[in-house]
């Protein structure tokens, strides 16, 4: 059973949840806190698997409980807000918390919509184990031709955003740290919730000195450009005369999951062969390594996110052992390595 502490100012907001846990057997209720300090001493002495921690809290919030419980715990630590602001994710993954889930009107939610939240939660807690790997399919060493690249693709999920503003954020500087144009269109399929994903978009644009928008049928990348896939909306990339125009695939999910990364790596292995370069980092389950493989096999070039940096070693671990994988990174390197290949 999963050992878990429910966090929350609300005390009914606690009763509520701990009602929704003692109906699934995969979880034990094994505390409450009402606000960060209580959390920390709770987590210290309830050794809680999974923390499902409310952000806005008096004496302490959740965001910095959150950075305190990370530092001695391994519990998995799920954010809980009714925020809908990109910089709240940020800052709660940045503090350590494995994910964040806007939260449910529980006293309204169908059967299914629970049955739903608390697969997430299990699957999230269970999934959080990291392990390292070594490549079998090339090493950080082997730097493929230079300049044989026309496009980038990013694959990611849970932990995803910060993962993605460390790869943008690096991108755009030289190796002296001044800031730089991008040379190729950057297309990007992250799985989130429809009511995260303009702000997703936003947040991004934001946060560094590459154009980053939500994509739209029928548009042509442009280099430095950045185009995230639509939320319930698959993206593919298709080939037009001699470059690419972008496309919403309104097919049934894949891997359960629309956008899918899949659906993106499929489609961009045909349209731009050799020319692609794909990255897959932190996520649960096995989405894009398929499409991983299909690009590689193409001649395209394949990055993953190795399992130390990764919040969930899941989608690039799935990519590694498919073979579809020629380079693994850590994450504070990825950026500096797609610059050597491609400027």
């Amino acid at each position: 059973m999963i050992r878990t502490l429910v966090v929350d100012d609300s005390a009914l907001i606690r009763a509520m949840i701990a009602q929704v846990l003692s109906d699934d057997k995969r979880f034990q209720l094994v505390g409450e806190a009402g606000n960060g300090q209580e959390a920390i001493e709770a987590a210290k002495s309830k050794t809680p698997d999974l923390i499902i921690m409310d952000i806005h809290m008096p004496l302490m919030d959740g965001i910095q409980a959150t950075k305190n419980i990370s530092s001695f715990s391994s519990a998995a630590i799920i954010g809980f807000t009714t925020d809908d602001t990109m910089n709240t994710v940020y800052q709660c993954m940045n503090a350590g918390a494995l994910d964040v889930l806007k939260k449910p009107e529980l006293a309204n939610m169908t059967q299914q919509a629970l049955t739903d939240f608390l697969d997430k939660l299990y699957l999230l807690t269970t999934n959080k184990r990291k392990v390292s790997v070594k490549s079998s399919a090339g090493t950080p060493l082997e730097i493929p031709e230079h300049g044989k690249f026309s496009l980038l693709v990013i694959g990611a999920s849970t932990g995803g955003p910060p993962a993605i503003h460390t790869v943008l954020k690096g991108l755009c500087l030289d190796s002296n740290g001044n800031e730089v144009p991008f040379p190729l269109p950057i297309v990007i399929t992250q799985h989130i919730d429809k009511d995260f994903d303009d702000q997703f978009a936003n947040w991004l644009n934001n946060a560094t000195n590459m154009p980053i928008k939500l994509a739209d049928e029928g548009e042509i990348p442009l280099p430095g450009h950045v185009y995230i896939a639509r939320a319930c909306t698959h993206l593919e990339i298709i080939k037009k005369g001699s470059g690419f125009i972008l496309h919403q695939n309104d097919d049934e999910p894949l891997h359960f999951l629309k956008p899918s990364v899949d659906k993106m790596f499929y489609s961009v292995a045909e349209a731009a062969k050799q020319s692609v370069l794909a990255v897959l980092l932190t996520g649960m389950g096995r989405d894009g390594a398929d499409g991983m493989k299909r690009i590689s096999d193409n001649g395209g070039w394949t990055i993953a996110q190795d399992g130390e940096s990764c919040v969930v070693f899941g989608m690039p671990k799935a990519a590694i052992d498919a073979g579809g994988v020629k380079t693994i990174l850590p994450l504070t390197d990825i950026a500096h390595f797609i610059r050597r290949m491609v400027c």
